[in-house]
């Protein structure tokens, strides 16, 4: 899946997507090759998915969206390779 692709899937679910790493990023999707984005989420604590898992979360069910009063996350999610 290329970055673009994967961005606008997560916009779809109501994500926001930065290109950097901080504590409120909810998860880092990683690459083969990544290099000090990675090393920032995991000093932070931040989740880091690879392709697999990232590709998983896309599948699911979005149960934010079932809720009422459903609003857009303002968490982000940061693209490494």
């Amino acid at each position: 899946m290329t970055r673009d692709a994967a961005q606008a899937a997560l916009e779809a679910k109501g994500y926001k997507v930065a290109g950097s790493v901080s504590k409120k990023t909810d998860f880092v999707v990683a690459g083969e090759d990544a290099g000090s984005k990675l090393d920032k989420a995991r000093r932070l604590g931040v989740t880091v998915l690879d392709e697999k898992k990232f590709l998983e979360l896309l599948r699911r069910p979005d149960p934010a969206r079932l809720r009422k009063g459903y609003s857009r996350r303002r968490a982000a999610a940061a693209f490494c390779r």
